[in-house]
């Protein structure tokens, strides 16, 4: 059975999830500048948005085994948290943890919808660049009928007369 937090793990606890909430603040704003560097010049920007946003999944991650650790103290995130945390800690304390926590759950859908976005426009970017390098190799791009230069149907396959020989 989990044993009742002190005080002291109490603090830890709440140091924690403040932490977890500057760090998801960290996260997010790495997304938000991959996102403005994707597709621009220099790519030194995109390399440090990725750097960043890094060390924030890294410092998360330190933060989320800290957290698995605390349950064994009673720490356990969920519908019923606020009510543990009133009833051992009092009203001020169990509404304090609970709006961080709920803060760093906003934060992270937050996190995720930006990199949701950021995944499809580096998708939509490589597609292009596959494509574009098909042409250049004479492949075809799309498995529609094409016409070639003498009026024939084509599909798939090798284009007659690749960019690359031009």
């Amino acid at each position: 059975m989990a044993s009742i937090m002190s005080q002291n793990q109490f603090a830890q606890l709440e140091q924690l999830l403040n932490s977890a909430v500057q760090t998801s603040t960290m996260l997010l704003s790495a997304l938000q500048k991959e996102y403005a560097s994707l597709g621009l010049e220099p790519p030194e920007d995109f390399l440090s948005a990725l750097q960043d946003k890094q060390e924030a999944l890294d410092k998360l991650g330190k933060i989320d085994a800290a957290l698995l650790r605390m349950e064994a103290h009673g720490f356990h995130p969920g519908k019923d948290s606020q009510r543990f945390f009133i009833s051992h800690y009092g009203q001020l304390n169990g509404d304090r943890i609970e709006h961080i926590w709920q803060e760093f759950l906003e934060l992270l859908e937050q996190c995720h919808h930006q990199n949701s976005i950021n995944g499809c426009m580096i998708k939509q970017q490589q597609q292009a660049t596959q494509q574009a390098l098909a042409i250049l190799r004479g492949q075809d791009t799309e498995a529609v009928a094409n016409y070639g230069p003498t009026g024939i149907s084509t599909t798939g396959g090798i284009v007659p007369n690749p960019l690359a020989k031009a």
